[in-house]
């Protein structure tokens, strides 16, 4: 199943809002390797609470935490945080209940994220 204005990602088809103007191929795969972390955490309640000067990343789950962590060492999180922001689909332009649309195994998956604190010091509810 191929969908356009969707990136793949095998079984995961992440669909591309209309309002996104471009994709950074480097910046896509960090995004893929943070939502494939999305699918296999085990809570669908995500806290994430990112502090760049101290380097400290706060999560509810494991996996998410340590990519996280590895993503704020290579210097990549604006990066990271760029892309993901323009893969949401927004209301109004607002990031508080933006939704993240995907397709897994042609069923579809929506992850609503709300964000408390902007980057660089970063804080996001993800259902």
């Amino acid at each position: 199943m191929k969908l356009n204005n969707a990136l793949t990602n095998s079984d995961v088809i992440i669909i591309y809002p209309n309002t996104m103007k471009e994709a950074l191929p480097n910046a896509l795969i960090i995004c893929e390797g943070f939502i494939d972390r999305l699918f296999q955490a085990k809570s669908k309640n995500i806290k994430i609470k990112i502090n760049t000067d101290l380097k400290l990343v706060e999560c509810n789950d494991s996996g998410i935490k340590n990519y996280l962590h590895l993503i704020l060492k290579t210097k990549k999180l604006n990066l990271f945080y760029t892309q993901f922001i323009a893969l949401l689909h927004k209301n109004n332009n607002f990031i508080n209940n933006a939704t993240l649309k995907c397709y897994k195994v042609g069923k579809p998956i929506n992850f609503t994220v709300c964000e408390s604190n902007a980057f660089p010091d970063f804080s996001w509810e993800i259902t």
